[in-house]
């Protein structure tokens, strides 16, 4: 499935879990659902198949920019392959078989 619509620039990272025996990552962020939403909602993006995971971030500019928004913007893998998620002075790339965005908006 094609994710590229979705838009994660000004999203907040909350969380990423690492399940290392069911191959599975799973980043919780809130972001903008819409361009002209004034509120971020809570969603999940999982990563099934995992045969790769890289994180790099500095955890002091996470905090520092949680409010403002600290990804950057994120590159989706269409079907399996590799997904970017650029973060304020950092990186999260996972190649994975495939990815589920999942949002309440």
């Amino acid at each position: 499935m094609d994710h590229s619509g979705i838009e994660l620039h000004d999203a907040r990272l909350v969380s990423v879990t690492t399940d290392y025996v069911a191959r599975r990552v799973v980043v919780a962020i809130d972001y903008y659902p819409n361009p002209n939403a004034s509120v971020r909602v809570p969603a999940s993006i999982q990563f099934n198949g995992v045969s790769r995971f890289n994180e790099l971030s500095d955890l002091d500019e996470l905090q520092s920019n949680a409010a403002a928004g600290n990804i950057s913007y994120w590159v989706p893998a269409i079907d399996s392959g590799t997904t970017y998620i650029y973060l304020v002075r950092g990186l999260i790339g996972i190649t994975a078989k495939d990815l589920v965005f999942a949002s309440d908006a």
